[in-house]
C-alpha cells in the first residue's frame, strides 16, 4: 500500500446529506451557482500551484441542522457551520474557515454507488471509529484505491490508511490518538508525491517538509535537520484486481516493502 495515497495538499470536506451519485462530486444537486463557486474555488487553488481535492462526506443521523465544511492543510483543520449551501458562494475557503479543529478527525470512504466493496468493509469500520472517537467519524466519497478497503484519511495530518478492518480499528485508533503513525496500514501522507510518502517510514525523526523529490532520492526537512533518503526500488509489474466490481486485473508496479 505504501506510497498510493493520492497527493493532496487542500483537502474540501463539504457535508452532502443528499443521495451520492457514482460521481458524487461532479454529478449531484448542488444548486447551479455553488457548484460554480465550488470550481472557482479549486482553480483558484491551483492557479497558485496547490494540490485540492473535494470530498462529500456525512453522518446519517444528522438529518437536519445546519451543515459542516472543513478545510485540512499544513497540519492544520479548520470548519464552518452554513445552513444553505448559497451561504458558501461568498467564502473564500482559505481566509472564511476558521474554527480550529484541534481533535483527529476520521474519514472512512463508504461510497457504495462507486464501489461495493468501500461499504461492505468501509460501514463497519466508519461504525466502531464513531463510536470511540465519540462523534469524529464521518462517511466520506470515493478516495482511491478500491483494493485497500476500508480507507481511512485522518486529518489534520493527512495521512490515508488501508485495509483498516474491524479487527483492527481499536488498536489502529489508540496509536493515532497517540500521535503515533499505524505503519502497518499507511497508504502515505497525501500533501507528499508517492516516492516521498514511500520514504517517509523510514525517517527515525519527524518529517516536517519534503525539500526535493525525484525518482532516486528525496530530501526532508526533520526536527533533526535534513535527511536525504534513497527512494526504494520498485517490484516487477504484477496483476491486482482494483475493484470490487471488475472482470480484468489492473497492473501495478508498488514500491518494495520497507
Amino acid at each position: 500500500m505504501l506510497g498510493t495515497a493520492p497527493q493532496v495538499d487542500f483537502w474540501i470536506l463539504l457535508e452532502y446529506r443528499e443521495q451520492w451519485t457514482r460521481k458524487a462530486v461532479d454529478d449531484n444537486e448542488l444548486p447551479d451557482p455553488v457548484s460554480s463557486w465550488l470550481g472557482d474555488s479549486i482553480a483558484a487553488l491551483e492557479k497558485k500551484g496547490r494540490k485540492p481535492r473535494v470530498q462529500f462526506i456525512r453522518q446519517p443521523r444528522r438529518a437536519t441542522g445546519p451543515r459542516k465544511l472543513f478545510v485540512s492543510e499544513s497540519s492544520l483543520l479548520r470548519s464552518m457551520s452554513f445552513s444553505s449551501y448559497l451561504d458558501l458562494t461568498e467564502i473564500d475557503l482559505e481566509q472564511d474557515v476558521t474554527e480550529a479543529q484541534t481533535s483527529n478527525f476520521y474519514c472512512v470512504c463508504a461510497h457504495a454507488s462507486r464501489d461495493l466493496c468501500c461499504s461492505r468493509y468501509g460501514l463497519a469500520t466508519w461504525n466502531r471509529l464513531l463510536e470511540l472517537s465519540e462523534g469524529r467519524a464521518w462517511q466520506s466519497t470515493h478516495l482511491g484505491g478500491h483494493r485497500f478497503a476500508p480507507n481511512v484519511l485522518v486529518l489534520p495530518q493527512g495521512r490515508l490508511y488501508g485495509r483498516v478492518h474491524l479487527n483492527k480499528v481499536d488498536g489502529f485508533f489508540s496509536k493515532v490518538e497517540n500521535g503515533e503513525v499505524d505503519y502497518e496500514l499507511l497508504r502515505g501522507r497525501s500533501e507528499f508525491a508517492s516516492e516521498a510518502q514511500a520514504c517517509e517510514c523510514l525517517v527515525e525523526h519527524q518529517v516536517n517538509s519534503v525539500l526535493a523529490c525525484d525518482s532516486d532520492l528525496v530530501r526532508f526537512a526533520t526536527t533533526k535537520g535534513e535527511l536525504e533518503v534513497n527512494v526504494p526500488a520498485r517490484r516487477e509489474e504484477m496483476a491486482v484486481v482494483a475493484s470490487c466490481g471488475d472482470d480484468e486485473p489492473t497492473y501495478v508496479r508498488p514500491f518494495t516493502d520497507t
